[in-house]
């Protein structure tokens, strides 16, 4: 109770915290289990040897951790939260967490622990777990950015292909239960028995792809995790969903090769199941029943690729038509812009806009007539060498005519 007026400042936890992720020096003074920081996050994964990044070199880790932050969490603090959309990972530098599921508690984690990197990595869209502190612990946050663009060098080859290795190890543990579901879901395998989808999903291959890396295989992809981008002559069309599914007619030997691209996003790995041809004839070789399923998908997918193909050609037609349209807008914008007051500017927009579209229009029937005169020419042409063939052969075509008149 206060007996006289008096000015008091209130200290919040999350000010403090804060203060204490800023200055790392002063966080043994303020709070006494807190260990002295390290001299730097690549000495601490070194001390600590953290196996999720052993033989890695400095300059791989430099660049990892270059925009890396320290972050304190109290006791029940919760540091990730289930169902929530992340991209960070977190190194347990100090402290002790615990791993909720649901409302149980399934393990434990101490000091070296590794949290998040399928998120990280962009295999997890959602964190399937609660992460909450049992005391007041340390961790680093390790930005998606830094790790993909660090992934993206060529120089770290080494680590990439090592850690592409061990994702493979991790993808292939954590979906191994949810193929089955993913295969059964497909809109392909909807008139195949129970059966066949378990065959399929025995036979059924787990690739990680990079970003910006191709898909290359021959058979029917389903894109588990992730996201891929569909791309046709270097332009890309478009983006699919975890759960889509592309090259069915590719896997069933109708088509030798794909309508399009398709390609890693460049914000993560993705994680595909890949059912080959060959895989698809044992099931149909066990299962006779399938004929009519198969005979049903084959007609069904043999049209809507038809139809993708069409639709990719057509969008990827007014891309191109739609890159001249910018370029030649903005070549006449640029030059209108240097020459127009800033009052005007506003007011005279749209009539620019429209000066360079009506001059891209008059461009285009101008290379339409010119096609048009090179085709005339050319049949003139050839009518002129048939009656010289006729001439030469003693058949004269104005002859032939008056006696056919006759």
């Amino acid at each position: 109770v206060a007996v006289t007026p008096c000015f008091v400042v209130e200290l919040c936890l999350p000010g403090i915290l804060a203060a204490l992720e800023a200055c790392p020096t002063e966080r043994c003074r303020l709070v006494p289990e807190l260990p002295s920081p390290p001299a730097s996050h690549i000495r601490f994964v070194r001390d600590g040897e953290i196996p999720f990044f052993s033989e890695c070199s400095d300059s791989f880790l430099q660049a990892c951790f270059e925009d890396a932050q320290d972050r304190i969490v109290p006791p029940n603090g919760v540091v990730i939260e289930e169902g929530t959309a992340g991209e960070e990972m977190y190194i347990l530098m100090s402290g002790a967490l615990e791993v909720i599921k649901g409302s149980d508690k399934v393990a434990e984690m101490t000091g070296g622990e590794v949290i998040g990197e399928l998120a990280c990595f962009g295999l997890m869209s959602r964190r399937d777990a609660t992460v909450r502190a049992t005391s007041t612990s340390v961790l680093m946050v390790v930005m998606r950015d830094s790790v993909l663009g660090t992934m993206r060098n060529k120089e770290h080859r080494k680590e990439v292909d090592r850690f592409q290795a061990m994702l493979q190890r991790l993808a292939l543990n954590y979906f191994e239960v949810a193929i089955h579901h993913r295969i059964s879901n497909c809109p392909f395998f909807m008139g195949f028995s129970g059966a066949f989808v378990t065959t399929m999903a025995m036979h059924a291959k787990q690739k990680l792809i990079l970003p910006h890396q191709v898909i290359e295989t021959d058979g029917l992809v389903i894109l588990n995790r992730g996201r891929v981008a569909v791309e046709y002559e270097g332009q890309e069309l478009g983006r699919l969903p975890e759960g889509s599914y592309f090259g069915p007619t590719v896997m069933l030997r109708i088509h030798k090769r794909y309508p399009a691209t398709i390609r890693a996003a460049a914000d993560g790995i993705c994680h595909v199941l890949i059912l080959t041809h060959g895989a698809f004839s044992t099931a149909m070789s066990r299962f006779a029943k399938a004929t009519g399923a198969f005979e049903r998908a084959k007609e069904e997918e043999t049209l809507i690729c038809d139809k993708l193909k069409r639709l990719i050609t057509q969008k990827a037609r007014r891309f191109q038509k739609g890159n001249r349209f910018v370029s030649i807008f903005s070549q006449v914008f640029s030059g209108w812009a240097h020459n127009v007051p800033d009052e005007h500017k506003q007011r005279d927009g749209l009539q620019c806009a429209f000066l360079a579209w009506h001059g891209w229009l008059r461009q285009r029937k101008a290379v339409q007539q010119r096609r048009q005169r090179l085709r005339d020419l050319r049949d003139q042409q050839i009518a002129g060498w048939v009656r010289r063939t006729k001439s030469a052969r003693g058949k004269d075509p104005a002859a032939e005519e008056t006696a056919v008149v006759a």
